[in-house]
């Protein structure tokens, strides 16, 4: 068998990405030949990964795998256009008698995005029909696409996590230091977008200060160390002050190396598909 992943490839790191990272490993060792083409803004290559960023150099990355016989596997989010237009035109990606291809959607953003407007729905619909079999990673975003029009046979729902594929590195050095002063020890993940919910973050950790003083936040992904939480921690010494330590981005494995260090992990945002970091919690 051989297979396209389309979607986001890390770095940056991201529940699709890593997702995408993770199956391409998964299926390879089963025998099974893949190439990721890259659509993420990581511009990566190499024998097995195609950069497929923009218009022309996506187009011609499926053209290849439709000419190599590959069964196309689409990983998206659904919440906007551009993620529609991305499935439309890799559900063309086959040689007549192929296979059609496969669709998974993401995001926790979907059932609203679906659910504001007919069009967005009526597109949902013809899409999904162009790809042999649609994967929801929560019954949420599948039974938002069932409202949508999508038959319910052509649906399954499949979070998007393989616990094999988990092994934790060694977290930055400062976690340690960190983790000497405080206690208990809480840490989140963030990404710099109102969904995050950095802002609900803060004001939890605030409630929790003033009944555990010693205790401390450590937060992780990118844009971390740039936004409310780092403010709160530059320029004060990591036993003092708010007690949050800023990361910025980090590789998957110090990630996961950060949570196993940690007392609580914790998941502030407004809207998840099926929260990938919770799941390796």
């Amino acid at each position: 068998m051989k297979i396209a992943l389309v979607g986001d490839y890390p770095p940056p790191f991201g529940g699709v990405s890593v997702h995408v990272a993770a199956l391409a490993q998964a299926l390879r060792t089963r025998g099974v030949e893949v190439r990721v083409l890259d659509v993420g803004r990581g511009d990566h290559r190499g024998p097995a990964i195609a950069p497929a960023r923009g218009a022309f150099p996506y187009a011609a990355q499926l053209a290849r795998a439709a000419a190599e016989g590959r069964l196309v596997h689409v990983h998206t989010s659904g919440a906007n256009l551009k993620s529609w237009l991305v499935a439309l035109t890799a559900s063309r990606a086959r040689l007549p008698g192929s296979p059609r291809p496969l669709l998974t959607l993401h995001s926790g953003l979907l059932p609203r995005y679906l659910a504001s407007r007919r069009g967005r729905r009526a597109l949902a619909k013809m899409v999904c029909s162009r790809f042999g079999h649609v994967l929801a990673v929560s019954g949420q975003v599948a039974d938002a696409l069932e409202r949508s029009g999508v038959a319910r046979a052509n649906l399954s729902v499949v979070p998007a996590f393989l616990a094999a594929q988990l092994v934790p590195g060694e977290p930055p050095s400062t976690v340690g230091v960190f983790r000497a002063s405080h206690a208990p020890v809480f840490c989140a993940a963030l990404a710099p977008t109102a969904t995050y919910g950095e802002d609900l973050l803060l004001s939890a950790f605030e409630a929790v200060r003033q009944q555990f003083p010693q205790a401390g936040l450590v937060v992780f992904g990118p844009g971390s160390e740039r936004g409310s939480a780092a403010a709160l921690a530059q320029g004060r010494p990591a036993s003092h002050g708010w007690g949050v330590l800023a990361l910025g981005e980090i590789e998957h494995g110090a990630a996961l190396g950060v949570i196993q260090a940690c007392d609580v992990f914790v998941r502030s945002t407004r809207a998840d598909g099926d929260s990938l970091s919770v799941r390796e919690a």
